[in-house]
């Protein structure tokens, strides 16, 4: 039989926290402060073990984007926002929504609990909340938090991540984000979306003046078209067949130059270092050189999947990962990248893409 005020409780069960900012001192101290970056600051191996090392590998060390799935439709367990209210030496001691709180209370004070106060004297109590008037939130005690908890899906380990933030403008862009695909897909979870941190300008609540902060966004990197039909897959086909934007340019460090044309000369180049027994015309999937890929044969595979040329080589390196091969370089164009590949790995490829275009 359940228990009663138990057995109805549930917890997603989380492998870590990923966080929006790093500890630093300030100049001259010991004292340490929060410092917004950029970037996602990943756990380190102290946090999560050798995970740590996987989702470098896979993200980088200084990753802004990250892709993810919902697990649940609920947002008010993937997306919980409170005014949240800590203290140093018991943490959380007040949740409220604006209109009530839930406050642990010193009745014998009548203020907050604090380190001071006897057990016997603390209380939970339902008391109205002030919101942006509370004294708490005045002296930066209380602050509107996001706990925003989500699956990476190219991660070895099935759990919830989490991300915590305070900032009013990711909270607002999550919560937008989230009632459109809704709206339109009639579901969020297990839809594959990228969260992202970028940049935005705000209006400053202390001088008025605009200045461009770090804020999250949550995106659908696919048309609409594309999307919707990915709601007719299976969640393992949705995973496989993510399609992203493809009008995202492919980046490539260091210098270049633009030219008006294809380049003929190095096109000739790159077939013959791939297909050394007479080039890729005419060849499909099955009748591809050992130790070869025919390229336009899997230029034409990744279009027909939705990827853009940097998912592609994204997917195979953390696939390179699982295989225990060592670390793949993506940088540089899909050419390039393929160039670099041994003869086991481009046959991986080739049964691996096929394997998705046969599920579409």
């Amino acid at each position: 039989m359940p228990i009663e005020g138990l057995s109805g409780v549930t917890r997603l069960p989380r492998l870590g926290k990923i966080r929006l900012g790093e500890k630093v001192k300030k100049a001259g101290t010991n004292v340490e402060y929060p410092k917004a970056t950029p970037y996602f600051v990943l756990p380190d191996k102290d946090e999560v073990g050798e995970l740590a090392a996987t989702m470098r590998k896979i993200y980088g060390d200084k990753p802004n984007e990250l892709p993810i799935i919902f697990p649940i439709e609920d947002e008010d367990k993937f997306a919980s926002q409170y005014y949240r209210c800590y203290s140093m030496t018991r943490g959380l001691v007040c949740k409220g929504d604006g209109k009530t709180c839930l406050q642990t209370v010193d009745t014998a004070t009548k203020v907050l609990a604090n380190r001071d106060s006897k057990a016997e004297d603390i209380e939970l109590q339902e008391l109205p909340c002030k919101g942006r008037e509370c004294p708490h939130y005045k002296s930066n005690q209380c602050r509107e938090i996001m706990m925003l908890q989500f699956m990476l899906p190219d991660i070895p380990s099935i759990g919830i991540w989490q991300i915590d933030t305070s900032s009013v403008n990711s909270i607002i862009n999550i919560n937008g984000a989230v009632k459109l695909y809704k709206g339109i897909f009639g579901r969020i979870s297990m839809l594959p979306l990228t969260l992202t941190l970028k940049p935005q300008e705000v209006v400053s609540s202390v001088d008025q003046k605009k200045k461009k902060v770090y804020t999250l966004h949550l995106e659908a990197r696919a048309s609409l078209r594309n999307m919707l039909l990915l709601l007719e897959k299976t969640p393992v086909q949705r995973l496989a067949l993510t399609t992203p934007d493809e009008s995202k340019p492919e980046i490539i460090e260091g210098e270049f130059e633009v030219k008006n044309g294809p380049d003929i000369e190095q096109a000739e180049r790159d077939s013959k270092e791939l297909f050394p027994e007479g080039g890729s015309k005419g060849l499909s999937a099955e009748e591809h050189i050992p130790g070869a890929i025919n390229m336009d044969w899997l230029k034409a595979s990744i279009k027909e999947l939705g990827w853009a040329d940097i998912t592609f080589k994204t997917w195979f390196r953390s696939e390179a990962i699982k295989q225990k091969w060592s670390a793949i370089d993506i940088k540089g164009t899909l050419t390039e990248f393929v160039g670099k590949l041994n003869p086991e790995q481009r046959e991986f490829i080739c049964k691996e893409i096929q394997e998705r275009l046969d599920l579409k």
